[in-house]
Parts: C-alpha cells; structure tokens; sequence
C-alpha cells in the first residue's frame, strides 16, 4: 500500500512538472500575452468539457466502483462512455458554429480569436475523455494506471505544444493537441478493450437504465456539477475579463499566478480525493469521521503553509525560472491568490465531508454561490482595482462557499476547534507577512530570506501534537546517525 502511495504522489508531482514546462515553454516563445491568450484558451477547453460531459466522467468513478469485479462493471463503462462521447461532440459541435457564424455575441476578446478559440473546441470533448479513461482505472482498483494515464496525457500536452510552436502560433498549438491526445486515447481505448475486456460500444448499455437502476446518480451529477463547472466558470472569468479590462499581457501574469497556486491546490486535492475521500465513506460513526477530517485538515493545512511560504519569499525568482523576467512583475500578487488558494483548498476537505455525510444539495447550492459571487464581483472590481480586485473577487466567493458548508456541518454537530482556527489565522498571517521580507533584487537578501523561512514554517510547531513532535524529533535524530 505504501509503495502504491508514493509512486501515485510521484506521478502526481510529474504530472504539475510537464505541465510547468508547457507553460514555460509557451511563455518564452510567445511571452505574457501569449500565455495569457493560452491559459484562457485553456480554461474554454476545461469548462466547455464539464459542461457537456454532465460531470459523467467523475460520477463513473463513485458508480462504477461499486461494481467492480460483476458483470456490469463492463456495461457501466460503456454505457458513460457512449453519452459522454455523444453529449460533449453535440455540444461542442454546436457551440463551435455558433462561434465561427457569429463570433460577436461572445464578446471582442473571443472574436479577435474566434479560429483560434474555435479549433481549440475539438480538444474539449478529448478532454471529457481524459477525465473519464483514468477514472475508469481508479474504479477498477488500479490506481497507478490511473495516475500513469493522467501523466501521460499532461506529457503529450506538453509536446504537442512544443511542436505547435515550432510549426505556428498558437493555432498550431491546439491542431497538434488535439491530434496527439486523440491519438493517445484511441490506445487508450484498444487496451481497455484487449487487456480489460472493456467494450468501447455494447448495445445493451444506456445511461437512462443505469439511472433507473441507481435513482442516486442523478442527485450525485448535479453537485458534481455545479462543483466543477462552478469553479471551472469562475476561473474563465477571472481570466476573460482581465485579459478584457487590463489587457491580453495582464492576463497572462494572472496566467502565471494561477499556474503556480493552482499546482499546489492540486497535489493537496489529490490528497483529499485519493486518501480523505474513501476514509470517510467508510461505514463508521459519525463521530469517527469528524474525529478523521480534523486530523486530514490540520496536517494538510500545516502542509499547504510549508509548500507555500518558501513560494511566497523567492517569489520572483521562481517566476523566473517557470516563466521569465517579463513575469517579475506580477510576484505582487502572489500572496493574495495563495490566500484564495488556502480556502479553496479547505472547502474541498470540507466537500469531502459533506459527500461521506450525504449533504449532496449543499454541495450544490454552496457551489452555485461561490460562483455567482466570485463572477459578479470579478466584473465589478477587476476593471477598476486590477489584479487586487481579481484576487478579492475570487477569495470572496470561495469564503461564500466555505461558510456555507461550515453552516451545515455545524448543524451535523461538527464544532470547529480553537487550534483550527488559530491554525488558519497563522496560515493567512504568514502568508501575508512573508512579502515584506522578499523586497529587494532577485538574488539579494538570501540568507535573510531562507531564515524568515525556516521562522514561519517553524512556527508551526505548537501547533504539532505530542506524538507528532517525537516523531519529528526521531526522525531528525535518524537522519543525523552517522551510516554504517
């Protein structure tokens, strides 16, 4: 078990890898406008993705895992991938005339790119299917394969993008993603099909009589739904209307913010969903699950804090290094967005818990409303605040969310407890603290920096149980014995 964990959690960090590297690759070629014309590209793909597919491709995991080993574990695949091919190319399909007949009704910035945006829409339904294959090795217990097929989409990404640019511009970039990935998921399908037995069509499947047989899918569906096209839509929209209101190039430093932040949301969501998640699904008191998500919450925030405050003090010099100096710039920035990051990340934990407890329609209203007040604040405050307005706007919906959610397992009984909350207030504070000590050059101030550094994150250790503290310390002194 332990050796699966670690090689998923590699796979995972290979994973933000490459895609780091298509990022760094696309903003040296084509700089912060280009990457910030890609990241909303990008964001179009996800959404439109989510929205046709219906939230099937996760909902198969939570389905079909309970089938596992029967016969129709087989039908259950066939019959979400039929409707997931055929709602997301009807639908995609659709809105890709509209786009290219009348690019007008989507606003300047689309039309300005209306061929690009509109070839980039065949890559929304392979997208919808590079969801949905991995899930399918998640719920047949095949967790590594599961990762290794994420991994190799996220790599063959990262490629075509290199050959794009090599070709063309950004056009090209989404002609050779778009032939790559469907390349990729055509094996991907063979071997499902040869190795797993799984067939890419079955007449006996359909979607409608899994649904009569599981009326639970459908209440399921929705707040997955509205959880990812939520957040899916949020983040399109902060990045439309700042690439709209401030230009193209500020839309690609949000870009590179986003990159970065969004990598660290990702290994900690991995974490909820691949080892939080099936914990509190087990059958046990509700007591017990309280007692499981405040142990999680606290060890994955102290987590976020170490990962994020060394983000924070070497800022620009990491934007270097991802990006390049033209993204200096926007390090500013960088301690709002993480603070966003910080609560979005608790919310899911929180989501988690909501789910093993059966609140599905919270899970939906809580998302709907994070979204609708993150959305209307982006376009009330980005064209007059900038990226602060953008980073206020964002944060403001996933408090929404998060207070939502706590309001409901208050009334489930879960109080909670004061080190949580000081937990959560020292993460903010350090996170707003640590600019002040990254003024100044790139390399300047080092030695100063690296020990602000170990300050902070040191500083979490009242906030360590006695257990942990002793094994901290036993592993400290293990790793200063001498070999041999």
């Amino acid at each position: 078990m332990f050796r699966t964990i670690v090689i998923i959690g590699l796979l995972q960090v290979l994973t933000i890898l490459v895609q780091v590297v298509r990022a760094k690759v696309i903003s040296v070629d084509l700089g912060p406008a280009g990457l910030g014309l890609v990241g909303l590209t990008d964001q179009l793909i996800i959404l439109v993705g989510m929205v046709f597919a219906l939230s099937l491709p996760t909902v198969a995991v939570r389905v079909m895992s309970r089938s596992y080993g029967r016969p129709d574990f087989a039908r259950q695949y066939a019959a979400f991938l039929q409707a997931i091919v055929v709602a997301s190319v009807i639908g995609c399909g659709a809105l890709g005339i509209a786009l290219l007949a009348r690019p007008a009704l989507f606003g300047p910035t689309v039309a300005a790119y209306s061929l690009e945006f509109g070839v980039a829409l065949v890559n929304a339904p392979l997208f919808a299917l590079g969801l949905f294959l991995p899930n399918v090795l998640a719920a047949g217990l095949r967790p590594v394969g599961a990762a290794s097929l994420s991994f190799a989409i996220a790599a063959i990404t990262t490629v075509a993008a290199g050959i794009g640019l090599l070709w063309g511009d950004i056009l090209e970039i989404y002609v050779a993603q778009a032939i790559a990935i469907a390349v990729l998921i055509a094996w991907a399908l063979i071997y499902f099909k040869r190795t797993l037995h799984l067939p890419v069509f079955d007449r006996n499947a359909s979607l409608i009589a899994e649904i009569r047989a599981r009326p639970d899918i459908i209440p399921t569906a929705v707040a997955f739904y509205a959880s990812l096209v939520g957040t899916a839509f949020s983040l399109l929209v902060v990045r439309y209307v700042t690439a709209h209101s401030l230009g193209i190039e500020t839309g690609g430093w949000l870009q590179a913010i986003l990159s970065m932040v969004l990598a660290v949301g990702a290994v900690m969501v991995a974490m909820a969903a691949r080892y939080l998640g099936p914990q509190l699904n087990r059958p046990s008191p509700i007591a017990d699950k309280f007692a499981t998500f405040d142990l999680f919450r606290r060890r994955q925030l102290m987590l976020l804090i170490a990962m994020s405050v060394p983000l924070v003090l070497f800022a620009k010099f990491a934007l270097i290094v991802l990006f390049s100096s033209k993204f200096i710039v926007a390090a500013g920035w960088l301690p709002a967005f993480l603070v966003w990051q910080l609560v979005i990340i608790q919310t899911n934990v929180q989501m988690q818990l909501l789910f093993a407890l059966d609140e599905l329609w919270i899970v939906t209203v809580k998302s709907i409303a994070g979204c609708i007040v993150s959305t209307l604040l982006c376009v009330a405050l980005i064209p007059h605040f900038g990226m602060n307005g953008a980073a206020a706007a964002m944060l403001a919906g996933a408090i929404v969310t998060f207070a939502l959610g706590a309001q409901r397992l208050h009334r489930r009984g879960y109080v909670m407890t004061g080190s949580s909350i000081l937990l959560v207030g020292y993460a903010v504070a350090a996170l707003m603290i640590a600019p002040y000590l990254a003024q100044g050059e790139v390399l300047g101030s080092i030695p100063l920096r690296v020990v602000a550094c170990l300050v902070l994150i040191g500083g979490l250790w009242p906030f360590l149980t006695p257990d942990e503290k002793v094994s901290i310390r036993r592993f400290g002194r293990q790793s200063a014995a001498p070999v041999g």
